[in-house]
């Protein structure tokens, strides 16, 4: 370890953290791979590297490349493996620490094999001894120094990524070196090497100017003849010379094996980053800080705040303060442009979603716009086809390539004005795709410029795009095109049919306009416009143009077009039925519609207020809009609690059924049940100082705050007439109840009389009392009962008290129970009798 301490010093001092925070990630990247080609290479070419070492080296390179404090904190945005591997591959290229140790300690074995006279050679040999002319024996003796022990272990390595050029056969063994096929003949003939009379021996000793001379130990049967036929056929194309025998690198053109090559070979074995186009990705002419920031989005490793785009993902997710207010802003991807974002602000409990540009229509390379369900005081769309709801796409794309078929046909050379990212891309595989289809051989251009750079960010990022394209992916990238090639200023001129995407779309300056200016006085020329254009531009002019005409390019310039004009939508903006779709969808508060044109703001304003009862509204540019916001309280929920929110509270009603049948309505009442779920969930919000408010079952409430659970109860003490007996018997003193019925024949007769009125609810009779929900009706012996507050409607005699006590939630259930009571007449069977018998005898 001793001799790696300066190493950890040196390396700890150049990768200082205070730099990482004046660096970009490509400049920190530079650095770290800088600071590990100055370390002594001779220390690692000769001394197999520790574990400790390299996890201590480890760190500091990643603490740099993340910016992680001396606290530990920090985010490791990308699983270190793939960092370290080579950018071909997907990862930063950092060098891969034990992969450099090794492949410079093979280079020794590279030199044993090519060194026959070095005096070191000779002294491992007579140390380890010579296992074959390439390599030792295997070393496992505990004493001595360990280095050539590390060196020799990777020998298997080095013999996977070797051949050997057999020259006079003097080195390679006949049976056991791979020098046929690069496989050997062990492996190819195991049966006839199992009875060859030499195993090690070597290929000089086979070869004589006969021929081929293989000695076996006995006989061939029968089958084996075939076999030896069949090695002999394998060995009728080699010859022997008298040039030395070599061993060859696999990998390189002259065979001769080098430290990087090596180092390139075993990361070939490691996998675990998507497969893109890297290799056109790193030698693109982009600055460095912004391809180190593209290839975290394309890994989706942008610092998240929540984890949430998979595949469509959310690219990522900011936290920043303004003002003191805090803002969570998670960028939402809108497939109709690549890279575009639908923005979530929230500031308190306010919320609201800044949508941009969008189209809920998917299209040939990107996917519809996609957002999650979110809970909104506020959405802010664009409406700039306020009012329009477009007709079929394919209907469109078939009449845009008519019209440039049938110009190109008649040599005519068609300009399409287009913005770098979406349409371009768009119309680029539409026309590749029609001209394969066609197998016409008219060129198609692009301008130079930043519709290049587009098109690469599609190759890299097509993981992004619509579903079709990456079923296409497989096969061959759908960005890839063809037909369509860069074009250079000088062949504005050139003759013959040409088709040119020039920028920008409008024709509002730039390349367009200037290629316009050449092409537009001829009649054989097309001009298609393929999207919105703002008014006062030159192609929003020539929408209105009828050729041959004169257009203004501005206040000293005027043209005349004789050329064809061909305009059809391919805009990237929503339509009507988009707009009222993505808020229907989300279902906020209050609308703002902007970036569109008034007149029409004011119809779609009118229909999403009428047909979706949301609040919407359209202010002039720099005029200000009030919106509420609504305040929520966050609060936990306990187990208790969720479980009672659980239980559901259906409804089912009754609906008629209409049939309109021409004239007559015919209206009939079927089983047509509608189900509604009106579940509402009770519980008690608890806020203590520090902590989370948090919302609990009530019956949970006194545990956790600690206190006694008090209940209030209401108490009356009701008299039932019960007629004396036929034979009074006397009253003991003091005794209240009546004197021939006990207690239990009381609760019994009074339980029947009430389970008669009472069919739909529970009655439950223990025999000293009656349960009725918290209703608890019990005889009443007191002769001062201090629940009783009546003057007796009947005589003492025939009175029957009974205490009645119950909670506050069944408060009308008691009065019923009790109005009830004071009513009844409590016969026994004796005076069912004793009417029967008078009865009868009248």
């Amino acid at each position: 370890m001793e001799i790696w301490n300066g190493i950890l010093v040196k390396t700890e001092k150049k990768l200082a953290r205070w730099k990482a925070q004046y660096l970009s990630l490509g400049g920190r990247l530079i650095l770290i791979n800088s600071v590990l080609d100055s370390l002594p290479t001779y220390v690692m070419s000769l001394f197999p590297i520790p574990a400790k070492v390299v996890k201590k080296l480890d760190k500091l390179r990643r603490n740099f490349l993340w910016k992680i404090n001396k606290e530990g904190k920090g985010y490791n945005l990308v699983n270190w493996k793939n960092v370290l591997l080579s950018k071909e591959r997907g990862g930063l290229g950092i060098r891969n620490l034990r992969l450099q140790n090794e492949s410079l300690l093979m280079k020794w074995l590279w030199r044993y094999i090519e060194e026959d006279a070095a005096l070191w050679k000779e002294v491992i040999v007579a140390k380890y001894g010579e296992l074959n002319p390439w390599c030792t024996k295997i070393t496992s003796e505990p004493y001595g120094v360990g280095v050539w022990r590390t060196i020799r272990n990777l020998w298997p390595q080095m013999e996977g990524n070797v051949y050997i050029k057999v020259g006079n056969g003097n080195k390679t063994k006949f049976w056991k070196d791979g020098w046929i096929d690069q496989t050997s003949l062990r492996e190819l003939f195991p049966d006839l090497f199992l009875i060859c009379e030499n195993p090690d021996a070597r290929v000089s000793d086979c070869w004589t100017e006969q021929g081929w001379d293989i000695s076996l130990r006995r006989l061939l049967n029968d089958w084996e003849v075939e076999r030896v036929a069949a090695l002999l056929e394998k060995l009728a194309g080699m010859i022997i010379t008298t040039t030395t025998d070599k061993i060859l690198w696999k990998h390189s053109k002259d065979g001769v094996f080098s430290v990087n090559n090596a180092y390139k070979r075993g990361l070939m074995g490691m996998t675990g980053v998507p497969k893109y186009n890297w290799n056109y990705f790193w030698k693109s002419d982009i600055p460095t800080k912004v391809k180190c920031f593209t290839w975290k989005v394309i890994l989706q490793n942008i610092l998240p705040a929540e984890p949430t785009l998979r595949g469509p993902p959310v690219v990522w997710t900011w936290d920043f303060h303004v003002g003191g207010l805090k803002f969570e802003t998670p960028c939402k991807r809108k497939q109709e442009v690549l890279g575009a974002a639908m923005f979530y602000a929230k500031v308190g409990d306010a919320a609201m979603v800044y949508t941009g540009d969008y189209n809920m229509t998917a299209d040939r390379h990107l996917g519809a716009a996609q957002i999650d369900r979110l809970q909104l005081d506020l959405v802010i769309t664009e409406s700039t086809y306020a009012t329009t709801i477009r007709d079929s796409k394919y209907v469109r794309e078939r009449e845009f390539l008519e019209a440039i078929h049938k110009c190109v046909d008649s040599g005519g050379k068609v300009l399409i004005p287009a913005f770098a990212l979406g349409r371009a891309q768009e119309l680029c595989m539409l026309l590749d795709d029609y001209w394969e289809r066609m197998n016409l051989k008219v060129p198609i251009y692009f301008s130079a410029g930043l519709t290049i750079q587009a098109n690469m960010y599609y190759k890299v990022l097509i993981n992004w795009a619509s579903q079709k394209v990456k079923n296409l992916s497989a096969t061959r990238n759908a960005f890839d095109f063809k037909n369509v090639h860069n074009f250079e200023r000088s062949m504005i001129n050139a003759p013959g049919p040409c088709v040119l995407f020039a920028t920008p779309g409008m024709l509002s300056g730039g390349f367009s306009l200037e290629v316009f200016k050449q092409w537009a006085p001829y009649e054989q020329n097309l001009i298609a416009l393929p999207g919105y254009c703002l008014a006062e531009t030159v192609g929003h002019k020539l929408m209105r143009a009828k050729p041959p005409a004169r257009i203004d390019v501005d206040k000293s310039t005027q043209i005349d077009v004789r050329c064809q004009i061909h305009q059809l939508s391919f805009s990237p903006h929503t339509d009507s039925k988009g707009i009222m779709d993505l808020i229907r969808f989300l279902s906020p508060k209050n609308v703002i519609l902007v970036h569109g044109e008034k007149p029409k703001m004011a119809s779609l304003k009118e229909r999403i207020e009428s047909d979706l009862r949301i609040p919407c509204y359209y202010p002039a540019n720099n005029e200000s809009q009030r919106i509420e916001s609504t305040q929520y309280i966050k609060a936990e929920a306990s187990k208790s609690f969720l479980q009672s929110s659980l239980s559901p509270n259906f409804k089912f009603l009754k609906t008629i059924s209409r049939a309109d049948t021409g004239f007559i309505l015919n209206e009939r009442a079927e089983s047509c049940v509608q189900v509604c779920d009106d579940r509402v969930a009770e519980g008690a919000v608890i806020m203590q100082k520090d902590q989370h408010p948090k919302i609990v079952h009530q019956n949970e409430l006194m545990d956790i705050l600690e206190a006694e659970n008090h209940k209030v109860q209401v108490a009356y003490c009701c008299p039932v007439c019960v007629p004396n007996e036929p034979k009074n018997v006397p009253l003991s003193p003091g005794e209240d109840m009546h004197p021939v019925l006990d207690k239990r024949s009381l609760l019994h007769l009074l339980y029947t009389k009430l389970s008669n009125d009472f069919q739909d609810v529970t009655i439950q009779n223990d025999g000293d009392c009656l349960q009725i929900g918290s209703l608890t009706v019990s005889p009443c012996p007191k002769e001062k009962c201090p629940h009783r507050r009546h003057v007796n409607p009947v005589s003492t005699s025939e009175a029957v008290n009974f205490c009645c006590t119950w909670s506050t939630e069944d408060e009308k259930l008691a009065w019923r129970v009790i109005s009830i009571m004071k009513n009844l007449e409590l016969k026994t069977s004796a005076h069912l009798e004793l009417k029967k018998c008078s009865d009868e005898g009248s």
